[in-house]
This record gives C-alpha cells, sequence and structure tokens, in this order.
C-alpha cells in the first residue's frame, strides 16, 4: 500500500456529528444550547508511515488490541522563540484531549480520548480509549 490519504473535511465532520450523539457528549445540548467544547471539531489523523501501516494501527485501536499512541516531544532546539512557547505547549497531549482516527484510505473510523499521558525521555506515551467507532 501507498501513501495515506488525506480524509475528505466532508467525511470527517459527519463522522464529528455522529460521534457527538452516539457518545453522548451533548446530552445537555438540547436544553442549554451548544457548548464551545462541542462547536469545535476535534483534530483528525492516522498513525503510520503508509496506507497499509495506518489501516493496521486503526484495526488494532479497534480491536481494544493497542491502546498507546506514541510519539516524539518536539524540539525545542530547532524552533524559534515564539514556536517554542506557542507550538510546543499546543502539540502535547493532555487528558482528555478528543482526536478522530483515520485510516490509511481517508475514512474517519473512532473518536478516541486521551486518558494518560506519560512522558519519556523524547518521547510521549498516550493512553487511549475509543468513544466512538
Amino acid at each position: 500500500m501507498g501513501a495515506i490519504i488525506t480524509p475528505a473535511e466532508a467525511d470527517v465532520e459527519a463522522f464529528w456529528v455522529h460521534a457527538i450523539n452516539a457518545a453522548r457528549l451533548n446530552p445537555a445540548e438540547a436544553v442549554m444550547g451548544q457548548s464551545g467544547f462541542l462547536s469545535l471539531r476535534p483534530p483528525f489523523f492516522a498513525y503510520g508511515e503508509t496506507a497499509q501501516e495506518a489501516d493496521e494501527f486503526c484495526a488494532a485501536v479497534l480491536a481494544g488490541t493497542v491502546k498507546e499512541i506514541h510519539s516524539e516531544i518536539p524540539s525545542a532546539a530547532n524552533k524559534s522563540v515564539d514556536e517554542q512557547t506557542d507550538s510546543s505547549e499546543a502539540a502535547m497531549p493532555r487528558v482528555g484531549d478528543l482526536a478522530i482516527l483515520c485510516d490509511g484510505k481517508g475514512v474517519p473510523r473512532a473518536l478516541i480520548v486521551t486518558e494518560q499521558v506519560e512522558t519519556l525521555g523524547h518521547g510521549v506515551i498516550e493512553h487511549i480509549n475509543v468513544l466512538y467507532s
């Protein structure tokens, strides 16, 4: 398999709308109106270097055999002062972060939440849970 296909915005948006309802992220919305939290769609991504790797990772997350995402901490040595204060903080995962996991074909497959973050040397391990698939 070749390169990972970027999902269509319409597909990601439709997935997000279904996920909000299916994961019961909006129980008070009917009474209190839409919250800012739900009006901002979380980021989407595919994990892997190739479409095949992204498909395999996605399948493992959906099967429950993979519950961690490993990534590198952005290196401050390669960034300007402005980038260090802005993007390094934003790039670090936090407990409660939501994201849409896509497969290698660009299909949104799961809404995940970060439940725990571990920093190890130059890397980060996010412990995730699937909220909707």
